[in-house]
C-alpha cells in the first residue's frame, strides 16, 4: 500500500521564489527512505510537509498521507505521523522523562490506566525503566534523542519521520540510536523517512532519495559515484567490488592483497607536537553547576599552541560544550585557572540564535555591534570618526566575500531561524570571523553540513591557522577531526586524556574511531 504520495508538488518562499519545486516521490508502507543531498536542497522543508503541524498551506499539486490529501487530514491523522527533530532538547517540553513519555498520550485523551500501560510498555521497548523518574535536563544528548523518539512511538504513528536526529551524538551513540530506528521498522512495519547527511553509518534502507536546489535529482538504490555513499562502498567502487559494510570491505581488501602478494606497510607514527607559544591554557579547572552539583570538570589540565588547531572528542554528556564555556569564561570555574594570553577569544555557540528577520538584516547587526565596540575602544583617539569609518568600510567587505564562499548570499531575505541546520552553522561562523578572533572556540562547527560544506569550513580552518590564529573545537565527527586537528583530547571524568596527533589515537582507537581506521586495521 503507498503510504506517502507527492504528484507535481511545489512551494514558494516568501520572496517568491521556490523551495521546492516539481516533486513527484511514492513511498510504500514498511519502507525505510534516507532523504540527502546538499546543506539547503530542500529535505527538511519537504519532510515537514508530511507533518500538519508544519506543513504548508499555500502549494502546487498535491500530496497524499495514505490516500488523504493535506488539506483533508483530521487531528486523528496528525497522529499517524511522527516526528523527531533536529535538536534533542527543542522537542523536551516537560521536566521528567515519566511526563515526557505520557504528554502526548494525555493529549490523545486517554485513560490514566492506559496512559501507564503505553508507558510501561514504551520505557520498557526503550530501554528506559533506569530513567523513568529522571528529570529530562539532566539526561545526556543521546538520551535525550532517545526519550524523544520514544515518547512519539508511545503514540503509536504509521510513518516516523526524523529530521537529522543524530547530528548532535557521537558516533557510538548515534549507532544506538539508529539500531532502534532500524528495530522500529522491522519489528513494527513502521514507515520510516531519515533525513541524513552521514551515509556511512546507515544500513537496511530500501530507497535513496537525493534533493538539490529545492527538487529530487534522483531516487533508488545508493547511486554509483556519488559523494556522500558509504565510505566502504566508495572504496568499493575504487577497486571493482561491490560491498554492503565495514566486514565485506575488509575482506576484500585482504583477498587483493594476497592474491596480489602484497605487504602491509608500516605506518609511521607522528607522536611529537609542533613547538609554540601557548596562547589558551587551563591550570587545574574544577567547575560544577551549583554547590549540590557533581564535578563536571575535575582538576582539568591542557594547553593550546598559537597556530593550532586543537580537537576535543568524547562521548555526548561528559561536558564537552561546558568545557567550552568555561575557556570562554561564560562559565566560571570554582578552582584552578584559565588564562588567554591577552588574546581574543570568541565562543561560537553549538545552537545558534538569531535577533532579526532576514539573513542580511543579522549581517548588518553584527557589523553594527562591532563597529559599535571598536568606537568604545578608541574613544580617547582625536582621530576615532576616521578610524571607525574605515574600520566598518572593512567588515563590510569582509562581510561580503564570507557571504559569496559560504553560499550565503542567495539566503539574504530568509529568516535565519528558518534556514537549514546547516545554513545556521554557516552563518554563525561567518559572524564570529568578523570579529577578527586570535582564538575561536567551535562547538560542533560541522554538524548539519554536507560534504561541500565540512569543506568550506576545513578552507576556513586553514585559512585561520595560516594567519596564526588558534582553533579549539568540540566534535563528534571523528572523520573532520582527522582530518583538520592538530592535536586530538579525550574527554572523560573531567579529564582531557590522551593529547596526541590524531593519527596516532585514531589508529590506536578500536571503538571509537573512524571508518577507514576500522577497515584498514592490520591492513
Amino acid at each position: 500500500m503507498e503510504a506517502i504520495s507527492f504528484q507535481d508538488f511545489g512551494m514558494k518562499y516568501r520572496d517568491g521564489n521556490f523551495s521546492l519545486k516539481n516533486i513527484n516521490l511514492a513511498i510504500n508502507e514498511g519502507d525505510f527512505v534516507v532523504l540527502t543531498g546538499g546543506t539547503g536542497s530542500g529535505k527538511s522543508t519537504l519532510l515537514r510537509q508530511l507533518k500538519s503541524e508544519f506543513a504548508s498551506r499555500e502549494y502546487l499539486g498535491n500530496v497524499k498521507v495514505f490516500g488523504k490529501e493535506m488539506k483533508d487530514i483530521t487531528r486523528q491523522d496528525t497522529l499517524n505521523v511522527g516526528y523527531v527533530m533536529q535538536f534533542a532538547s527543542e522537542q523536551i517540553v516537560t521536566d521528567k522523562v515519566y511526563h515526557e513519555l505520557s504528554f502526548g498520550l494525555e493529549n490523545m485523551g486517554l485513560s490514566a490506566n492506559e496512559i501507564r500501560l503505553r508507558v510501561s510498555e514504551t520505557a520498557h521497548y526503550f530501554g528506559l525503566t533506569n530513567y523513568i523518574n529522571k528529570g529530562t535536563f539532566e539526561l545526556s544528548g543521546g538520551e535525550m534523542q532517545v526519550v524523544n523518539l520514544a515518547s512519539v512511538m508511545a503514540m503509536r504513528p504509521q510513518i516516523l519521520l526524523l529530521d537529522e536526529p543524530t547530528s548532535q551524538l557521537d558516533e557510538v551513540t548515534a549507532e544506538k540510536f539508529l539500531s532502534l530506528v532500524y528495530r522500529i521498522n522491522r519489528e513494527l512495519g513502521t514507515t520510516i523517512i531519515i533525513v541524513e547527511h552521514r551515509l556511512d553509518m546507515l544500513e537496511h534502507y530500501s530507497k535513496v532519495v537525493i534533493m538539490d536546489n529545492g527538487a529530487i535529482i534522483y531516487q533508488g538504490d545508493a547511486p554509483k559515484g556519488y559523494e556522500e555513499l558509504p565510505i566502504y562502498t566508495r572504496i568499493g567502487e575504487v577497486i571493482g567490488k561491490r560491498v554492503n559494510s565495514i566486514a565485506q570491505c575488509r575482506d576484500t581488501l585482504k583477498n587483493i592483497m594476497n592474491t596480489n602478494g602484497l605487504e602491509r606497510e608500516k605506518v609511521v607514527q607522528n607522536k611529537h607536537r609542533a613547538k609554540g607559544k601557548k596562547v589558551l591554557s587551563a591550570s587545574n579547572v574544577w567547575y560544577r553547576y551549583s554547590r549540590e552539583d557533581k564535578d563536571v570538570l575535575k582538576g582539568l589540565d591542557f594547553d593550546v599552541m598559537q597556530g593550532e588547531i586543537f580537537a576535543i572528542i568524547g562521548a555526548n554528556g561528559v561536558g564537552k560544550s561546558t568545557l567550552l564555556s568555561v575557556l570562554s569564561n561564560s562559565k566560571k570555574c570554582y578552582k584552578g585557572r584559565i588564562k588567554n594570553y591577552d588574546n581574543k577569544v570568541i565562543y561560537l555557540a553549538q545552537n545558534p540564535s538569531f535577533l532579526c528577520e532576514s539573513v542580511k538584516e543579522e549581517l548588518t547587526h553584527a557589523i553594527n555591534a562591532y563597529a559599535n565596540v571598536f568606537k568604545y575602544e578608541h574613544r580617547k583617539d582625536k582621530n576615532v570618526g576616521i578610524l571607525a569609518q574605515s574600520f566598518e568600510e572593512n567588515l563590510v567587505k569582509t562581510c561580503e566575500k564570507y557571504t559569496i564562499i559560504f553560499d550565503i548570499k542567495k539566503l539574504e531575505n530568509s529568516h535565519p531561524n528558518q534556514i537549514s541546520g546547516g545554513e545556521k552553522a554557516k552563518l554563525a561562523i561567518l559572524i564570529a570571523l568578523l570579529s577578527s578572533p586570535d582564538i575561536l572556540l567551535m562547538d560542533e562547527p560541522t554538524k548539519g553540513l554536507d560534504k561541500s560544506g565540512k569543506e568550506i569550513v576545513k578552507d576556513i580552518l586553514d585559512t585561520l591557522k595560516g594567519l596564526n590564529k588558534s582553533i579549539v573545537l568540540v566534535s563528534h565527527d571523528i572523520e573532520f577531526v582527522g582530518e583538520v586537528a592538530d592535536m586530538v583530547g579525550t574527554l572523560f571524568d573531567g579529564r582531557i586524556l590522551s593529547i596526541c596527533t590524531p593519527n596516532m589515537l585514531l589508529s590506536t582507537n578500536y571503538l571509537y574511531t573512524t571508518t577507514v581506521a576500522r577497515i584498514t586495521r592490520g591492513i
